[in-house]
């Protein structure tokens, strides 16, 4: 059976390549969290997270089982991943045809971005399956499905708001001529917005303890471009490499066709609900209240691929094959890349951790602030933040994780490493791909303070914070 190819074929993609890569920062953040007692995980969500707990709430139970290493607990995400298959089949299905559901279940079955996140213990492959049932609940008029999977979304990520917002209109809209049906709409519609609204304190909480300008920091226009490239070519770290720019143009023109040759394949409802879900941050962002990227969107890419296959599935066996089987192999050409290209991976902190080794005595580690302390500390044990009196230790590390095509070749690098006062002495330099280490050590305990240490330590790891590891 085709379709039960198609979801074999996504586990082992995602599957496959898993745990290639470090923890970032984010992922660091998500095993710490689920690794708290359940009551504290709830009560920290509020101070550390942008989103609301449900995934959260789901992943604890699941690492007390099998675990926080990065296969264990990604491993959850690629379980919602793969569900996501048979269910944009299932969607596609009762808006066109079933050439049209497997194109579908193929373009999301090898989507780059959809396994990118499969691979991230992170709550987007969560809110895209859950956006995608409540799509599909939405085309069937299941009225109480529907309601329970929007509900689920809005508790994932507030963006999910912006597809169920315009469902639940639409439900309320075509079911006004009928009694019955009528005030079932009305009430799913309400039983969604209210609690939408109850979760309005704990975003304003949220966005006021956190920030985002690691959005704000890319250019709009960059971003909006990106968005559709995205769902498409799944190039998430962006480096402007020729062989990127022309997968993402091959992928945007096969795109652009489908989106052409749907506009008589009956997915107007779906193209509309996609270009909503994805157009109102933009129109957000301009207006000052910028949180677009593409994984806060990411509600909108099952209903753009849906739009995206039902018009390739219109066109002649040979286009709509070619079209279709380009875009998967630009999704497994893609993914590959990101596996074996270091450079493409998330932030190593697993890598220059391993660097580090065990400690021979105490030891400091200059590392970069918030995610420095989050992340080295899921991959090394006894490190606390250095008393601002100072410690004394043996050995001092300065050590970052980089990239050189994002941040450029000499970023971390400097030529002449920083120089510590006696009697510590230049022990290692490593100036690898994804990471900077530079390694002094001292004959006995020497008493030292974290401000001289990150004013030293500044050429290597810019506004670090110092930690102790006894």
């Amino acid at each position: 059976m085709p379709l039960a190819a198609l979801t074999i074929a996504a586990a082992l993609l995602r599957f496959a390549t898993i745990d290639v890569q470090s923890y970032w920062f984010d992922e660091a953040l998500t095993a710490k969290l689920v690794g708290m007692p359940f009551g504290d995980m709830i009560s920290a969500i509020p101070d550390t997270e942008l989103t609301p707990p449900l995934y959260y709430v789901v992943a604890w139970p699941w690492v007390h089982v099998f675990g926080t290493h990065e296969l264990a607990l990604r491993s959850l995400s690629a379980l919602f991943g793969i569900a996501l298959v048979p269910v944009a089949y299932l969607v596609a299905r009762e808006l066109v045809s079933r050439a049209a559901a497997l194109a579908t279940a193929a373009l999301v079955a090898f989507n780059p971005l959809l396994v990118w996140y499969s691979q991230e213990a992170r709550p987007y492959s969560l809110l895209a399956l859950l956006c995608a049932l409540s799509l599909l609940f939405f085309l069937r008029r299941r009225l109480w499905a529907w309601a329970a999977a929007s509900v689920l979304a809005l508790l994932t990520h507030y963006f999910a708001a912006f597809l169920v917002v315009p469902e639940a209109v639409w439900l309320v809209w075509v079911c006004r001529a009928e009694a019955g049906p009528r005030a079932r709409a009305a009430i799913a519609a309400g039983v969604v917005a209210a609690v939408g609204i109850a979760l309005i304190p704990l975003a304003a909480h949220e966005r006021s303890r956190i920030g985002t300008g690691y959005i704000e920091g890319v250019s709009l226009r960059r971003r909006v471009i990106g968005v559709p490239e995205d769902f498409l070519a799944g190039v998430v770290v962006k480096f402007e490499a020729t062989w990127e720019q022309l997968l993402e143009a091959l992928a945007l023109v096969v795109g652009a066709v489908g989106v052409w040759l749907a506009r008589k394949a009956g997915v107007l409802v779906v193209g509309a609900l996609a270009l909503i879900a994805a157009g109102v941050p933009f129109v957000l962002a301009v207006g000052g209240a910028d949180f677009l990227n593409t994984r806060n969107v990411i509600a909108a890419c099952l209903p753009f691929l849906v739009v995206v296959a039902a018009g390739l599935a219109r066109a002649r066996p040979a286009v709509a094959a070619g079209g279709i089987g380009l875009l998967c192999a630009i999704g497994v050409a893609t993914t590959a890349v990101f596996a074996a290209d270091s450079t493409y991976q998330r932030s190593d902190f697993r890598g220059s951790a391993q660097a580090l080794g065990a400690a021979r005595g105490p030891r400091a580690l200059v590392v970069p602030p918030v995610a420095g302390e989050i992340a080295y500390g899921r991959y090394l044990h006894g490190l606390s933040p250095m008393p601002a009196t100072g410690a004394a230790v043996t050995e001092v590390d300065l050590v970052t994780p980089r990239s050189a095509k994002l941040g450029g070749a000499a970023v971390a690098r400097p030529a002449t490493v920083p120089a510590l006062p006696p009697p510590f002495r230049l022990a290692e330099r490593r100036y690898e791909e994804t990471f900077t280490l530079v390694r002094y050590r001292a004959p006995r305990p020497i008493e030292v303070r974290p401000s001289d240490l990150a004013r030293a330590a500044a050429p290597v790891v810019a506004g670090a914070i110092v930690l102790v590891q006894r």
